[in-house]
């Protein structure tokens, strides 16, 4: 909490292991969340329903040994099997490369796209050009 005043953030995204308990522990101190879940082609939705009531978006992200920042895609189509009213941000691996697939991807719950490790130089530190690149093309659709 210290950390969200100190830094007037407007959300939290978790990325780890965290139980629906804990999500509405945070979500009753007013915190908003985005929760990240790991997707690989066993994932099962409905494994997120006790999550709903506490998050404002879903992130979805690849099922790697990294929570986040792994750099590696997952299978989008995997998602045309979420079915719940959460919007979520596509993520896992994006690059400007997948323009073209991003564009071609639809879903009536995708919100946005979350952008990492691809469009780093260094872990922490953005290639601005290559962002604003790919922030330029994709507000253009």
């Amino acid at each position: 909490m210290k950390i969200k005043r100190k830094n007037q953030l407007d959300f939290i995204q978790l990325h780890g292991t965290e139980s629906p308990l804990y999500c509405e522990k945070l979500f009753k101190k007013g915190l908003k969340l985005i929760k990240a879940f790991r997707i690989n082609d066993f994932f099962y939705f409905k494994k997120i329903v006790n999550y709903i009531p506490f998050c404002t978006y879903f992130l979805f992200d690849s099922n790697t040994i990294y929570y986040g920042g792994s750099g590696k895609k997952f299978c989008w189509k995997k998602l045309y099997e979420y079915t719940f009213q959460v919007p979520f941000f596509l993520s896992g691996g994006i690059e400007i490369q997948d323009f073209d697939t991003i564009k071609n991807f639809s879903h009536s719950k995708i919100f946005g796209i979350d952008v990492n490790s691809r469009f780093e130089i260094f872990p922490g530190k953005k290639d601005h050009i290559k962002l604003n690149a790919f922030i330029k093309k994709i507000r253009n659709i």
